[in-house]
């Protein structure tokens, strides 16, 4: 039978194009291991290891108590492993080694589907030789597929600063201290489960591992990245994530797959009656108990989050996402958005429709959705079959947000509801949904957002460089996101009516490409308003305010 490092060379070769064939005497955990790497520890058992020469050496120099004996062989648990590496040293047989990660890695640059950014570890000049300079190995990545390369040492600089602010908020007294600054997750975890009373004494700081990537996904969202260091720990560090989402105990518990609406093995569980192909992932495709969960709240074109979206999109393929998603839009250019997909509305919205009809290929067994109140409390949680159930919370939903209001007004003046809601126009979108909701065609819109991250996220930002709506519209269609689509919807309003944002004075520039008029206080856009009332011949008009317009739906009586 081959070693697991001659299997991982004869798939490496092939996958490189080399053509070595791979024979069937080969460990199928070991395949399956270097397939999908993310679901082993960072370091496995290559060979048996019935005979051990050095009397398991590997399980007595393991501090987190990681490695088991089964029935004479050993057992390397992935939830104890941290990937220090102790027991590799230790192994005389080298029958323990790393566990390799490169084959997801050469998938996903050669299928095109993702751009791939590769992080480079601080190290990369011991690991690679002092040849290996920045610009070399930028130029040599960039050359077998990934777009761009960045640097993890930036990041360390600047969490060197986040530290030195956080020592210098915690300790302000004697008997106040703060660990050494250290980010390993090796000694992180060490602190946690050995020397636990030590937690609240340790950096709060992520990795300049972690810092990194999620710059990259802030700037590109859609965008993979890659670390490449010599350290095997970092392996284990992407599973924190899962932690900070789940809770430590769901983690530890239960095993957790990240869905990639890209991935090649995909499951095409059938079509819906309006031509949407409904590709799955395979997890969920295979499973025979799905149950969802998630949180139930109002949608611009859905009707409402939750229930039959933990489907799709949530485990959905692009395909079926973006084919569901244009049923947001009318069925001809220059129509605009479709009337049958709106905020609230359930019946015979026909994105909504879509989503059940996929949801039910899936046919979930049960469904746990919450219901959470203006100040992020649990107002109630609904449980039993994902659509009755669902629609359930729907109501509750509605005890909550709606608000009676008489009529549709001449003028909508609406604020999210303060910081931070209003931190950035993407997060103030709420305002723009419910506010149109509340106003009459052709009406007046004073909203107020502070934006002091005005040009965040930069894929909503960027969005706004139409000057015609119908080119927009034309794009929107193209390639359907979500935040184009909001960009889109706020563009549209201000063709339609007349917005004015009160906000600083720095993001006028910025607000103007939006159609929206930037002003600096509301007396100065009131009194805009009045004058514009005025002109159109309207003394006796009506207003409807809405201080909490993210979080209310105006219900017309």
């Amino acid at each position: 039978m081959k070693t697991f490092q001659e299997l991982y060379q004869d798939i490496l070769e092939q996958e490189i194009g080399k053509g070595r064939k791979i024979t069937g005497d080969y460990n199928p955990v070991h395949m399956d291991c270097l397939l999908h790497p993310e679901q082993y520890a960072p370091v496995i058992a290559a060979e048996s290891c019935v005979s051990c020469e050095d009397e398991r050496a590997c399980m007595n120099s393991c501090v987190f108590d990681a490695i088991e004996g089964k029935n004479g062989e050993i057992h390397i648990n992935a939830e104890k492993c941290t990937g220090c590496g102790e027991c590799i040293d230790v192994c005389k047989l080298e029958r323990i080694t790393a566990n390799k990660d490169v084959l997801p890695v050469i998938q996903a640059v050669r299928s095109g589907k993702k751009d791939v950014y590769v992080l480079i570890a601080p190290a990369f000049t011991g690991q690679f030789g002092e040849k290996a300079t920045p610009g070399r190995l930028r130029t040599a990545f960039k050359a077998i597929g990934f777009k761009g390369m960045v640097e993890v040492a930036v990041f360390a600089d600047i969490l060197t600063l986040k530290e030195a602010l956080e020592f210098e908020h915690h300790v302000q007294k004697k008997e106040d201290f703060q660990l050494t600054s250290c980010c390993c997750p090796v000694w992180i975890t060490m602190i946690r489960k050995i020397y636990s009373e030590l937690v609240p004494h340790v950096p709060g700081a992520v990795s300049p591992m972690i810092a990194a990537g999620r710059v990259v996904k802030e700037l590109y969202p859609d965008a993979m990245t890659v670390f490449v260091g010599p350290c095997m720990a970092k392996k284990k560090e992407a599973r924190e994530e899962d932690i900070a989402v789940c809770g430590k105990e769901v983690a530890d518990r239960i095993k957790i797959y990240q869905h990639d609406c890209l991935a090649e093995d995909l499951v095409h569980v059938g079509d819906t009656s309006r031509g949407t192909p409904v590709w799955i992932d395979k997890h969920v495709a295979d499973a025979d108990k799905v149950i969802i969960t998630g949180g139930i709240t109002v949608h611009l074109m859905a009707g409402f989050g939750g229930g039959r979206k933990s489907i799709l999109p949530g485990v959905a393929g692009d395909e079926t996402i973006q084919k569901n998603h244009a049923l947001a839009l009318a069925d001809e250019v220059g129509a605009g958005i479709s009337q049958e997909t709106r905020t609230t509305l359930i019946d015979h919205n026909r994105l909504n429709d879509d989503m059940c009809e996929a949801a039910a290929l899936v046919n979930p067994c049960f469904l746990v959705n919450s219901v959470m109140d203006t100040n992020g409390d649990f107002a109630r949680i609904v449980a039993g079959h994902w659509y009755d159930a669902w629609l359930e919370g729907t109501k509750e939903v509605m005890k909550i947000q709606g608000v009676k209001v008489k009529g549709q007004a001449d003028v909508v003046i609406a604020s999210p509801g303060g910081f931070p809601k209003d931190i950035n126009l993407y997060q103030g979108s709420k305002t723009y949904d419910t506010a149109e909701m509340a106003l009459k065609p052709g009406g007046i819109v004073i909203s107020l957002l502070e934006a002091r991250e005005i040009n965040d996220p930069p894929e909503y930002m960027q969005s706004f460089h139409f000057n015609d709506v119908i080119e927009m519209e034309k794009a929107v269609r193209n390639k359907f996101t979500i935040p184009f689509f909001i960009a889109y919807r706020l563009f549209l309003l201000c063709q339609n009516s007349t917005v004015y944002i009160v906000t600083r004075k720095e993001n006028f520039d910025t607000v103007k490409k939006t159609g929206q008029i930037p002003v600096e206080t509301l007396e100065e856009a009131w009194s805009l308003a009045q004058k514009q009332l005025a002109e159109r011949g309207l003394k006796d008009y009506t207003v409807n305010i809405m201080q909490h317009a993210a979080n209310t739906v105006p219900m017309i009586d």
